[in-house]
C-alpha cells in the first residue's frame, strides 16, 4: 500500500485537547496529562515530529498494558544540598521528568545548583523540553536520559546504548536562547520511523548494516534495526558518538540505579517495565558572574558567530534552538503536520477510547 508523504494540519489546541483527553481517559491525573501533553505537543511544535503525537501509541499500548502506572509515586531524596536522588515510581517519563526538573530548579534557586539522577521511569519526549524550563530562571539546564539499545559502540556489531540525547539550554537576554537537544547517535531512531512513515529511504549511514530498516506493529523502528553513534564509524570520529552516548549512560542509568546499556531492552517489550533513567540539572548564571556581563559577552559571541562569510545556498547561520523557535511559530500559526501514518493510529486511540478524532 502507498504511503502518503503529505501531512495533514491540525491546529495545536485541537491536537492538545485531543491527547490531554487520551491520558486522562487511560486514568492519567488531569494535571500530569496535561504536563505529558505539553511534552509531546511541545515536541511537534518545535519541529520533532519523531517524538511529539507520534509516541502517543506506544504510551497508550503500555498503559493499557499495565506497565506504566498513571498515578505513580514520586520520590525525591536530596542526598546533599544540590545532589540527589528521584525514584520516577514506574510512572510516565513526561510526569517523572517534569518533576524533577522542577525539584532543580527549586533547590538552585537555593544553593546555585542541584541535579538529579532519576530511574523508575519510562520514555520522557524531547530532553530539550526540561533544559528550556530553566530559561525563565536565568539558569542553565541540563537534561540527558538513556534508552533501549539500538546503538553500536564503536568497533562493534550488536546494539549496546541507546540513542541517548543530551539537552543543554542557556538564557539570553536576546532571542533566541541557546538550545541544544541532540541524540548521541547520528540521528535518533524517531527520525528514522519519520522516513520510513513518508516512504522514503532511509540515507546512507543512518543505520548500521546490513538490516533493512522498518516500521514494527506499533510504527515505530524495532530492536533489530541498529544505528551507529553520532559520526558514524570510527574513521568519521564515530567514537566520539559513543563516548557522549556512553557518558549519558553513566550519569542516567549507573548514578541513579536505573537499567543501562544492554539490560534496556525490556523498555520496548509490551509486559515488561522499562526502569530507564534520567539526569537533570540546574544552574544559576549569578552562581557564575553578573548576568548582565554573561549576556553581553553572550551576544558578542552569537555576534561573532553570525558574523562569519556564508557558504553558497546558505541564507544565514542559526545558534542550536533558533530553528525550533522558528518552526514553533509557524507551526502555531498554520497547524502541526501530522503524517497519515501519524494520524491512522490516533484514529485507532480515538476508536478505542470513544473520542473524537483531532481534525
Amino acid at each position: 500500500m502507498k504511503i502518503s508523504s503529505e501531512p495533514v494540519l491540525i491546529d495545536a489546541g485541537v491536537l492538545r485537547d485531543f491527547t490531554e483527553k487520551v491520558f486522562e481517559r487511560l486514568g492519567v491525573p488531569t494535571e500530569d496529562a496535561k504536563r505529558a501533553t505539553d511534552v509531546l505537543i511541545e515536541a511537534d511544535l518545535r519541529g520533532f515530529d519523531c517524538h511529539g503525537v507520534a509516541r502517543l501509541f506506544p504510551c497508550f499500548r503500555r498503559i493499557k498494558n499495565g506497565v506504566i502506572e498513571t498515578h505513580p509515586k514520586i520520590k525525591i531524596e536530596w542526598l546533599t544540598h544540590t545532589t540527589g536522588h528521584c525514584d520516577g515510581g514506574n510512572g510516565l517519563g513526561m510526569v517523572v521528568g517534569w518533576h524533577a526538573m522542577k525539584a532543580c530548579l527549586s533547590r538552585a534557586e537555593e544553593f546555585g545548583s542541584a541535579f538529579l539522577a532519576v530511574n523508575r521511569s519510562d520514555h520522557f519526549g524531547i530532553a530539550g523540553y526540561y533544559s528550556s524550563m530553566a530559561l525563565d530562571s536565568d539558569m542553565i539546564g541540563i537534561a540527558m536520559s538513556n534508552g533501549s539499545p539500538r546503538v553500536v559502540p564503536t568497533g562493534g556489531t550488536t546494539g549496546i546504548l541507546g540513542t541517548n540525547p543530551i539537552s543543554v539550554a542557556v538564557p539570553r537576554k536576546q532571542d533566541p536562547p541557546f538550545i541544544l537537544d541532540m541524540s548521541t547517535s547520528v540521528v535518533s531512531s524517531g527520525k528514522i520511523d519519520v522516513v520510513l512513515r513518508k516512504g522514503q529511504q532511509v540515507p546512507n549511514g543512518w543505520v548500521y548494516p546490513p538490516v533493512e530498516p522498518f516500521l514494527d506493529s506499533q510504527g515505530v523502528v524495532p530492536m533489530s534495526v541498529l544505528q551507529y553513534p553520532l559520526g558514524g564509524q570510527k574513521i568519521t570520529g564515530g567514537y566520539k558518538g559513543y563516548g557522549l552516548g556512553l557518558m549519558a549512560d553513566i550519569l542516567s542509568g549507573i548514578l541513579s540505579g536505573a537499567n543501562f546499556g544492554s539490560r534496556l531492552s525490556a523498555s520496548k517489550k509490551p509486559d515488561a517495565q522499562a526502569n530507564m533513567g534520567h539526569f537533570f540539572g540546574a544552574m544559576k548564571i549569578s552562581g557564575f558572574r553578573r548576568v548582565d556581563e554573561f549576556n553581553k559577552d553572550f551576544d558578542s559571541l552569537v555576534q561573532d558567530i553570525k558574523s562569519s562569510p556564508l557558504e553558497p545556498d546558505t541564507e544565514r547561520i542559526f545558534i542550536p534552538g533558533e530553528p525550533e523557535i522558528i518552526a514553533r511559530k509557524e507551526n502555531q500559526r498554520k497547524g502541526v503536520p501530522i503524517l497519515s501514518s501519524v494520524l491512522e493510529k490516533l484514529k485507532q486511540i480515538a476508536s478505542e477510547l470513544d473520542l473524537k478524532i483531532p481534525q
